[in-house]
């Protein structure tokens, strides 16, 4: 943007280092539920040509240490808005450039983990998790110990390993309360979220529940573990807690900030386990639309389920056979064993009436 308009490069610099101060986190931890605070996360749509301008002049410098600065918040971000694959190929960048061990690195490493195991596949990500294994030593810091082993739960869960899942998850939540209460809770939203995915709703709404019950989060992060009580609740065909748990979230929002990551996903399901079919169509295909552009990995197979169940519900079984084949070859083919099961159960249902081998055969 500043090269169109042939400004010089001590106003680049400028432009720059104004970027860097915005989006620069000096925590030595990543914040548990959000990128960046929330004035900063208003802001950053608006400011989307000049952030990737300021990135694209720290690399083209050689400002690596810019870089790393507010490269994970500029990444977090750039995925929270959809655009998944820039915010995957500038944390890939930020690796390649830089084998520093540091705690920028390690921000950087632990936030790829996770879109790498669901866009590049589970045997891509795991040596992630061993070099921020291998940063934590290098640092010397228990807390990146721990988060690395929370991060390797989350890669047995998408293998579909959910005891080794919640054995590291249980491991790392011990490492962090004895040095920071709070930050167990990052280990807790995994598990709360996994639960989910696996649709042990009861689970999933009982560990939200007592986050909540305790006090122990505030703000976007109570906002959060309300949204895991919303999203258990519709799934399971609560949806009056659904609705009561995601309004309660939504005003625990400061102004500016929003909407909630999941929330329209919610509203489907809402609207689904309500039995408003017309309503739930509208919202599904709507998110399918979207999912499409971004391939954002969660959005993209709850639209697909959505409209799957759907179209399920019509008795429309032809096409929502194509929605759930669909979803689950994607998943097969990145070995994702958690949105596997989303498939497999409907798939099977509807070939319940035409052919019982083949219903048999998928839910084996």
């Amino acid at each position: 943007l500043l090269g169109e308009h042939d400004e010089t490069e001590s106003a680049r610099d400028v432009h720059a280092a104004v970027v860097r101060e915005m989006f620069f986190d000096p925590e030595p931890v990543p914040s548990l539920f959000s990128v960046a605070k929330p004035d900063v996360a208003s802001r950053f749509v608006a400011e989307i040509d000049n952030v990737r301008a300021a990135v694209a002049w720290m690399f083209e410098t050689g400002d690596l240490s810019a870089a790393l600065d507010i490269g994970e918040a500029v990444s977090g971000l750039l995925f929270e808005n959809g655009y998944v694959r820039e915010s995957h190929g500038l944390r890939k960048r930020l690796l390649a450039e830089t084998d520093e061990a540091s705690v920028r690195r390690a921000k950087v490493l632990r936030g790829v983990v996770y879109p790498t195991a669901t866009l590049e596949g589970l045997d891509r990500a795991m040596p992630l998790v061993d070099e921020l294994a291998a940063t934590a030593d290098a640092l010397d810091d228990d807390t990146w110990r721990a988060i690395s082993i929370e991060r390797r739960g989350v890669l047995a869960a998408l293998r579909g390993d959910f005891a080794a899942a919640f054995e590291h998850w249980e491991d790392a939540m011990d490492r962090l309360v004895e040095i920071d209460r709070d930050l167990a809770l990052w280990p807790l939203g995994s598990m709360v979220q996994m639960a989910s995915f696996v649709g042990n709703f009861p689970l999933a709404r009982d560990l939200a529940e007592r986050v909540v019950a305790e006090n122990r989060v505030a703000g976007y992060g109570l906002a959060w573990f309300r949204m895991g009580i919303a999203f258990a609740a519709a799934a399971d065909g609560d949806p009056e807690t659904a609705e009561f748990a995601l309004a309660l979230a939504e005003n625990e929002l400061a102004p500016g900030e929003g909407p909630l990551e999941g929330s329209r996903e919610i509203r489907a399901l809402i609207s689904l386990a309500r039995m408003d079919l017309d309503e739930a169509e509208q919202r599904a295909i709507a998110l399918l639309d979207v999912a499409r552009q971004t391939r954002a990995p969660m959005s993209l197979y709850m639209a697909i389920l959505l409209v799957g169940l759907v179209r399920y519900q019509r008795e429309d079984f032809v096409i929502a056979r194509r929605y759930f084949a669909e979803g689950l070859a994607d998943a097969r083919r990145l070995e994702l064993g958690p949105y596997k099961r989303w498939f497999l159960a409907p798939h099977a249902a509807t070939f319940a009436t035409t052919d019982a081998a083949e219903c048999v055969a998928l839910l084996a």
